[in-house]
């Protein structure tokens, strides 16, 4: 599974904040605000968000996953985890 998290954050709820809000806590994440002085929508923001998980990810990560906090990853034909399929599939 996965044992770390960088977190965008620009828009949510304060229930999403504190849970949020938690793993930081724990050491479990990071969150991570960008921002520009000039107005942009928020989907220009997922190329610049991609990019900056990677350069924080770099030399420390085997793999990223870039999902939304209203997305999951469901494997549905695997009897394993999502990280043995990983492991089978970069073979």
């Amino acid at each position: 599974g996965a044992t770390y998290f960088y977190i965008y954050y620009k828009n949510g709820d304060s229930y999403s904040r504190a849970i949020i809000d938690d793993y930081v806590r724990t050491g479990d994440a990071e969150v991570i605000h960008l921002h520009d002085r000039f107005h942009r929508p928020d989907w220009r923001w997922q190329h610049v968000e991609v990019q900056e998980c990677l350069h924080r990810a770099r030399g420390h990560s085997r793999w990223v996953a870039m999902v939304e906090l209203d997305e999951r990853i469901t494997p549905t034909y695997y009897p394993g985890t999502i990280y043995d399929y990983l492991k089978l599939a970069v073979i």
